[in-house]
């Protein structure tokens, strides 16, 4: 159980657009990177990154100088024991790196969407996600979204009227 003043590790496989890039995107509503979601929870502290492109790394450090940085997921994997791990590699990567950082046993994998090119890889990573117990999570929720807290504001009030239907997909 998570208690109002535990504190937590991180660290951040791939440094890329969503990893980190998307940060500077000024139309977007920030946080819009992993990077700078977990900087911006007070109960996490960024320990590194990893990713294969230096001129990526370099400008992260830049920016999480306390961090370190690894340019080789092996060697990342021998050094950080972080409590948290995103994965925001590219999709072909996904089951290769995801598979080495299950079975150092972080608290939680924070895996980008799409989980895997197909169906076959996907039932793999869940499965050794099941026989390590290392919980995943894959999340594209937008409900913090600006938009999404003021409809939310505005049905709880009841200024747009009582609610009739409700249409989800999936």
């Amino acid at each position: 159980m998570v208690k109002k003043n535990d504190k937590f590790t991180a660290s951040i496989i791939g440094v890329g657009r969503i990893g980190f890039l998307l940060q500077f995107d000024n139309k977007r509503e920030q946080p819009a990177s992993h990077s700078l979601a977990l900087k911006k929870n007070s109960h996490i502290t960024i320990k590194s990154a990893c990713d294969i492109d230096k001129k990526k790394l370099k400008l992260w450090k830049k920016h999480y100088k306390k961090s370190d940085i690894y340019e080789n997921v092996n060697e990342f994997l021998k050094k950080d024991k972080s409590d948290i791990v995103v994965i925001s590699v590219n999709e072909p990567s996904h089951l290769d790196v995801t598979l080495k950082v299950i079975k150092k046993s972080p608290k939680l994998i924070i895996l980008e969407k799409p989980i895997a090119p197909n169906l076959d890889e996907a039932l793999l990573i869940k499965q050794f996600a099941k026989r390590y117990k290392v919980p995943i999570c894959v999340n594209h929720e937008r409900r913090y979204s600006l938009d999404y807290q003021m409809a939310k504001k505005l049905i709880e009030s009841k200024r747009v009227g009582d609610i009739e239907s409700v249409v989800a997909s999936f």
